[in-house]
């Protein structure tokens, strides 16, 4: 079943699949943080901001996702944007905003579905993203001085721009199998 709530600050959730569905990164004074709990034999948790409008900034860092609402930073956060802490969230959907995500490591993520909208991937630090699901992306980063290394069946099929700042480098791992990703 589901379960509606409201007031609440601090939602954790169970050892079980979860799903937390909100429509924006808003300004509300009473949600500030949303924990998955841990993962059990394969389930996954899920945040699903699907159906929000505006551009969101996702910054990845492990386990930890912070979702900024960018409706007037274009791209710049100074602390006084409205954000939503999630924790222990294997997938993450956005909406139709022109999304970017910020990622420096990957712990325990899953999937990354940026829904609509021309969204980017901009990588910073060593990160591997071989294990991930990247779905709806138009646009990946390497930022300058920074590796990263995505497997080449997220690339496959896709449309995408690939900029690498200064010295970035990426690293595109194949798969065992010469017909899981032919670029066709």
């Amino acid at each position: 079943g589901s379960d509606r709530f409201s007031e609440f600050e601090n939602i954790i959730g169970t050892a079980k699949a979860d799903t937390f569905i909100k429509n924006s990164v808003s300004a509300d004074t009473v949600f500030a943080t949303y924990d998955a709990g841990s993962q059990v034999n394969g389930t996954y948790d899920v945040a699903d901001y699907s159906s929000a409008t505006q551009k969101i900034i996702v910054t990845v860092a492990g386990a930890t996702l912070t979702l900024t609402d960018d409706a007037d930073t274009n791209g710049v956060i100074d602390g006084s944007e409205n954000n939503d802490v999630l924790s222990n969230v294997e997938i993450l959907k956005t909406g139709s905003g022109n999304d970017i995500y910020v990622i420096s490591s990957v712990s325990g993520i899953n999937t990354l579905d940026a829904g609509d909208g021309t969204d980017s991937l901009s990588l910073s630090g060593t990160v591997s993203l071989s294990g991930v699901t990247l779905l709806h992306f138009e646009n990946i980063i390497v930022q300058d001085g920074n590796t990263a290394t995505i497997s080449a069946k997220e690339l496959d099929g896709k449309t995408m721009a690939i900029e690498l700042q200064g010295s970035g480098s990426l690293v595109i791992v194949g798969t065992a199998t010469n017909t899981a990703a032919d670029f066709d």
